[in-house]
């Protein structure tokens, strides 16, 4: 019995002494959220889901796609959009398991706005970002990461209109689980 707890205990140090990035590793992952809020008698619900998936280069960088649904409803008006973009993502190790990263992005999107009287607009923009965040290795392949804040400009094509700025704050903070397939 003891041999066996001690082999198990072994096990677990060394799954978690490998989590290394490496170049060729291939990371999916993304973030999924829902809220609901109540503000004066305005129901508020949003609901987001953002997939994506990246090559390794080399053993700090990767470069991926990224893909974004997501579903608002607030005071009779509904807003779902779509998104689709690439990103490049660059590491640093600070611990064992523990990295930061900077995560610049482009990507296109496509936003539709339903009233409750059925009137419809459509927009269409490209999005520039930039978001900071943390990963750490829960064993060599399981990783929980977070972004604070984000940096990004945004150009409404259909309505000629931009949009920027900059929110490196708590408020911002999203979480999300990445797998890395060896």
């Amino acid at each position: 019995m003891k041999k066996l707890i001690l082999a198990i205990t072994f096990l677990s140090f060394y799954s978690l002494a490998n989590a290394q990035i490496q170049k060729g590793d291939i990371q999916v992952g993304g973030t999924v959220s829902y809220s609901h809020s109540t503000t004066s008698g305005i129901e508020v619900d949003n609901f987001n889901f953002s997939p994506r998936a990246g090559l390794f280069l080399s053993d700090l960088t990767s470069v991926g796609i990224q893909l974004g649904y997501s579903n608002n409803k607030y005071g009779g008006i509904t807003n779902t959009a779509f998104e689709v973009g690439v990103y490049s993502r660059f590491h640093k190790l600070i611990a064992d398991n523990f990295y930061l990263f900077y995560q610049p992005s482009l990507s296109l999107s496509f936003q539709e706005f339903e009233s409750n009287d059925g009137t419809k607009t459509e927009s269409d923009a490209i999005n520039i970002g930039f978001s900071p965040g943390v990963s750490y290795f829960f064993s060599s392949k399981f990783a929980a990461e977070a972004t604070v804040g984000r940096v990004y400009f945004s150009r409404d094509l259909t309505n000629d209109t931009s949009d920027y700025g900059i929110g490196l704050n708590f408020d911002s903070i999203s979480f999300g689980f990445s797998y890395y397939f060896r």
